[in-house]
């Protein structure tokens, strides 16, 4: 019986790893022949959203600019975060640049599991998608600005069910052995439609519960008397949710903002 047993998972790894071969064979000469020229053509879609607001904060007047995005950005969406970097002197984004001195051991554990099991999905996701390029959090790291965290993440983390934690490293896992899949998600990605992804296990366990605690990060750093002007990037599924909870807490009065300035 262990004989078989051993014979039967040697077969199906030795499937999987055919499978695995002959998938990045096909995404290596999909590249080439078609996403290289997509690239080069600008053809991905604009998926950045920037929205500048002025806001009534204790009767002092703020100004904030929240920056909708996935995570990396193709070129012309990295040319626009230059220039946003060049126009402001403060930044944050959800976890920002040091958040995870205050994380116990074992919630850095998880989270260090999760981005390994997430890392080869993102990596074909952008190879696919042509997202490639820094974000403007980075860029402004790069230029040496300090980026605020706007939310806790030791705190994210213990409002987490052990259930919730199971479920999301079971995805994570998951999304790490069928990655390639990512390539061809990423291909043939044709933007973001807000909502799209309401009421899915993803957006409860990854967006829903964090949405207020974003929000509250981006008062208390508005709050702050040295910040008068702040630039928040988010992941752009967070945008309408933080949005409805600022206005519940502040007036929010949007200004248009031009992308080709």
């Amino acid at each position: 019986m262990v004989n078989k047993a051993i014979k039967r998972t040697a077969l199906l790894l030795g499937v999987y790893l055919a499978g695995m071969v002959a998938v990045n064979a096909h995404i290596a000469y999909d590249y080439h022949t078609h996403t290289k020229y997509t690239i080069e053509n600008g053809e991905i879609p604009k998926v950045l959203e920037v929205h500048k607001y002025e806001i009534n904060l204790d009767g002092e007047e703020e100004y904030l600019t929240i920056v909708a995005e996935k995570h990396s950005y193709s070129k012309e969406e990295y040319e626009i975060g230059i220039r946003l970097a060049e126009d402001h002197a403060h930044f944050a984004s959800e976890v920002g640049t040091q958040s995870f001195y205050n994380v116990s051991k074992s919630n850095l554990r998880y989270l260090l599991a999760i981005v390994t099991c997430l890392g080869p999905s993102n990596y074909y996701y952008n190879l696919g998608s042509g997202r490639t390029y820094d974000s403007v959090s980075s860029i402004a790291e790069d230029q040496g600005y300090f980026i605020y965290a706007l939310e806790d993440v030791q705190q994210s983390l213990e409002d987490f069910s052990g259930f919730d934690k199971a479920l999301f490293f079971g995805w994570s896992t998951a999304s790490a052995l069928v990655s390639p899949i990512g390539y061809y998600q990423g291909r043939d990605d044709t933007g973001f439609v807000h909502g799209q992804n309401k009421g899915t296990l993803f957006n409860r366990l990854l967006v829903d519960k964090r949405d207020e605690g974003i929000a509250d990060g981006i008062i208390d750093l508005l709050r702050d008397d040295e910040i008068d002007d702040l630039l928040a990037s988010l992941g752009i599924a967070h945008f309408e949710g933080v949005i409805e909870h600022l206005s519940e807490k502040v007036e929010l009065i949007e200004i248009p903002y031009d992308y080709d300035q």
